[in-house]
């Protein structure tokens, strides 16, 4: 018999751990961390960091508090279909993540890959067993995928899966139940990113469908199966379309927030996935367009690359179209989230420790970094005073 529906939110309460939290304090309290049969999106235009972003801020942590939390029956498994890049490439930006976390040292992808003269420190390399555990343990919850391109393969390779650690039951009316080994594990389908899908050929006509028929099937049938019937978590990567075409200047001849920001509506060749996710999250960079202003932070030409705006998009369960800064540090991507605009005295201290850990940028390849960074005058004025709120 079917547990109903009081059966159900009391056997919640008694839980000791619902859902997965996020490391992203502010985020985590709106979204209430990933849960089982949540859908989500991460979405912004080109050069906002958004795989590094799922890595680091979602999937690593997830897996990382998972894996403390063995002892408590919890247990988690990452489909990571990698679209993109190559999975050596993934595991080098992983490990520049990683060291920059661990040791708060900037080691940049050309570094680690030993390019033109760029090559490890001896205390660098002293440091790199220690990544290696790191990674080795990630993987073991983790299985990076790049040989799978076509939506009906990635169901099919991560629904045979969970029915290795589950059974589906059927009611008196034929549904389907599944109903899992452990009920405390969590299954994590990642596509990063969709724009890079294989479309398959139509049954009948031979035909290969288009790319948005290619996440149409992905988005409706296999995410909703997955998401509805196993209680999994998939995340998709999804590009904004090139907005800078549609940009338009107000009299003053200052581009306006509205025509940049990432919107549901402008969800790259297949804008339909929104109506299907739980959560959309999207990255902006104002460095890409030369702001020095975007919504209520000011100054931010002086931040460059290391400012990124964070907006949810659409959220289920709580406030929608609120967002907030990031700080990034763009050769290791780590996250962390920037003060609120009203917070001057917060951003001013914010900004000063960050300089001082970072300093100078040592150019691209990074490096351990020495010595304070003279914060310019202007970025105490980083809030827009009249319209922070």
């Amino acid at each position: 018999m079917a547990q109903s529906i009081s059966e159900y939110i009391l056997a919640q309460q008694d839980k000791k751990f619902v859902g997965i939290p996020l490391p992203l304090e502010r985020l985590n309290k709106l979204i209430n961390g990933m849960d089982k049969g949540d859908f989500w999106i991460i979405t912004g235009p080109t050069g906002t960091f958004k795989s590094s972003f799922l890595m680091g801020a979602m999937v690593i942590p997830a897996v990382e508090w998972v894996l403390d939390h063995l002892a408590d029956g919890l247990d988690i498994k990452v489909f990571y279909y990698l679209l993109e890049e190559s999975v050596q490439d993934l595991l080098i930006r992983i490990t520049s993540y990683l060291f920059q976390r661990e040791y708060g040292m900037t080691v940049s992808e050309d570094k680690l890959h030993g390019r033109g003269e760029n090559k490890l420190s001896d205390e660098e390399r002293a440091k790199l067993p220690g990544i290696q555990v790191l990674i080795d343990r990630l993987l073991t919850k983790i299985e990076i995928i790049d040989t799978i391109r076509y939506p009906y393969g990635m169901y099919l390779h991560t629904g045979e899966w969970l029915l290795t650690q589950g059974k589906l039951v059927k009611d008196s009316k034929g549904h389907e139940t599944y109903v899992p080994n452990n009920p405390n594990q969590y299954c994590l389908f990642v596509v990063d990113h969709v724009l890079d899908l294989q479309p398959e050929t139509e049954k009948g006509t031979g035909k290969q469908k288009s790319l948005f028929q290619a996440i149409e099937d992905l988005a409706v049938k296999y995410c909703m199966s997955l998401k509805n019937k196993y209680r999994a978590i998939p995340i998709l990567v999804q590009h904004q379309t090139n907005i800078g075409d549609s940009i338009q200047l107000n009299l003053k001849g200052e581009t306006m927030d509205a025509k940049l920001s990432p919107s549901l509506a402008e969800l790259a060749e297949n804008k339909g996935t929104a109506r299907r996710a739980t959560h959309v999250i999207s990255l902006f960079n104002p460095a890409t367009y030369e702001l020095g202003k975007y919504r209520k932070y000011a100054g931010l030409q002086e931040l460059k690359d290391n400012f990124l705006y964070l907006e949810i998009l659409k959220n289920r369960r709580g406030p929608k179209k609120v967002g907030g800064g990031l700080w990034v540090e763009p050769v290791s991507k780590n996250f962390e989230e920037f003060p609120r605009a009203d917070e001057i005295t917060e951003i001013q201290q914010f900004i000063s420790r960050k300089r001082n850990v970072f300093g100078p940028t040592n150019g691209p390849q990074g490096g351990r970094h020495t010595g304070p960074r003279p914060i310019p005058p202007n970025l105490f004025d980083l809030v827009d005073l009249k319209n922070a709120g």
